[in-house]
């Protein structure tokens, strides 16, 4: 999953390379996990993420893993990630990420 994360910040613009390089860190605080089937060996799938809502200084973000082509449900999770500033001390997002506070800070 933290692949398809970091995979979908980057198509937002936010690039945590840039973010790691500073001194600075996102981290998962709670992530929780709901298992539905088993994902075999050699089986193809497919990894959805989605900000859900921003608030404060957590983002918390839905995953949703399926089988292809038939897209049958394997997990489902919900992550809460949190910005750490130098001192790994939970931080508002950073200023990188202001077009994602923009559209997800609000439930409507």
């Amino acid at each position: 999953m933290q692949p398809a994360r970091q995979a979908m910040l980057a198509s937002l613009g936010v690039c945590t390379g840039s973010i790691v390089r500073t001194g600075r860190a996102m981290a998962l605080s709670e992530l929780n996990v709901r298992y539905f089937a088993p994902l075999k060996r050699g089986a193809k799938f497919v990894v959805m993420v989605r900000v859900v809502q921003i608030k404060g200084v957590r983002m918390f973000m839905e995953h949703l893993i399926a089988t292809l082509p038939d897209r049958k449900l394997v997990l489902e999770a919900m992550a809460t990630v949190v910005c750490l500033n130098q001192d790994y001390r939970p931080t508002r997002m950073f200023p990188e990420m202001a077009n994602l506070l923009h559209f997800f800070s609000h439930p409507n």
